[in-house]
């Protein structure tokens, strides 16, 4: 695919004819005009913005697809909005080029990706208990699982966090786990009398397991109807069995992180079944609930140095950075 042809969205004006994009679908369904003709009304995405689309069919493509289209840019109910013409040409996203993954989502590079995975690496060598690092060797790299399983449990590399709001990029699910887990590694060793260190890196490392079935791959995408209808903490919960079945573990160790899964939210009114009871539970709730926030205003920092005021969706707080930085 040739990507010198083609327009970012951020690139397209009023009046543009006969343009090529390459976008996926966060949005689609259809209407009637008031002629009694049928229309496809949809959101089209890259990773410079999104743009509402027109398409004369009753058939739109699916939410998550990725598609080549040709079309023309004017304007609707004052909002520039992108006619399509022609659907040229359609794509998984495992037939995309590097090129054109970066050219579509918001993503880690690679270098950024093998810097995560040899942390994650890191804390699973430093894990002692050989029940804990086993079955994390299990989830992270299928060792000691059948293939079909970890088809499906290795979808955490790439998979994102959520979809909008905090790690909303391919890689972002591994990255916010990760994160977590170093964060959690410090605070378990400064108490270590009394939290169990192995107990509580595994279980930030796997608190949102539940994600790779709850979402689409494709961040801003939704989720797929499981997760709308069970969540991702009860379709952890259940990996975690499943993933149990194969790897030995003692009962209490597993209860341990069963119950990390499904505290983490850290309140019923936040879809936690259970509050946090234990104190690996409670570190693992605050630690990523923390690095949650953190991506997501991070991500709202302006780009100037400087003082600044920046409202963020995640909080609904207007936050200042770089306040009281010395600047001379």
């Amino acid at each position: 695919m040739n990507l010198e042809k083609i327009k970012k969205i951020d690139q397209l004006k009023e009046g543009m004819e006969n343009v090529i994009v390459l976008v996926y679908v966060s949005q689609a369904y259809t209407f009637s005009s008031k002629k009694g003709e049928r229309f496809s009304r949809l959101i089209i995405n890259d990773k410079s913005g999104s743009i509402n689309a027109f398409l004369k069919s009753p058939l739109p493509p699916r939410s998550g697809s990725i598609i080549r289209v040709r079309g023309n840019v004017g304007n609707y109910n004052g909002n520039k909005t992108f006619y399509m013409t022609e659907i040229m040409n359609t794509y998984s996203i495992d037939e995309l080029s590097p090129e054109a993954k970066k050219h579509l989502f918001p993503s880690l590079s690679q270098e950024e990706l093998i810097h995560i995975e040899n942390q994650l690496k890191d804390l699973i060598n430093r894990t002692q208990d050989n029940e804990i690092k086993n079955l994390l060797l299990g989830i992270f790299f299928g060792k000691d699982i059948p293939s079909e399983l970890y088809s499906t449990l290795k979808r955490i590399w790439h998979y994102p966090a959520a979809s909008k709001i905090h790690h909303a990029r391919i890689g972002g699910l591994l990255e916010h786990s990760v994160k977590a887990a170093r964060l959690v590694e410090k605070i378990a060793l400064e108490y270590k009398d009394f939290v169990i260190r192995d107990i509580a890196v595994a279980g930030a490392l796997i608190h949102d397991i539940g994600k790779i079935l709850e979402q689409r791959e494709i961040p801003g995408t939704g989720w797929t109807e499981e997760g709308e209808l069970l969540g991702h903490i009860a379709m952890g919960y259940e990996l975690l069995i499943e993933v149990s079945k194969y790897i030995p573990i003692a009962p209490e160790k597993l209860t341990a992180l069963k119950h990390i899964v499904l505290s983490h939210h850290g309140e019923r009114e936040k879809g936690s079944p259970v509050v946090p009871l234990t104190p690996e539970a409670l570190i693992v709730h605050a630690i990523e609930d923390l690095e949650s926030h953190m991506d997501s205003i991070i991500g709202s920092a302006p780009d100037e140095p400087g003082r600044g005021e920046t409202p963020n969706a995640f909080s609904k707080r207007i936050f200042y950075y770089h306040l009281g930085r010395d600047t001379q």
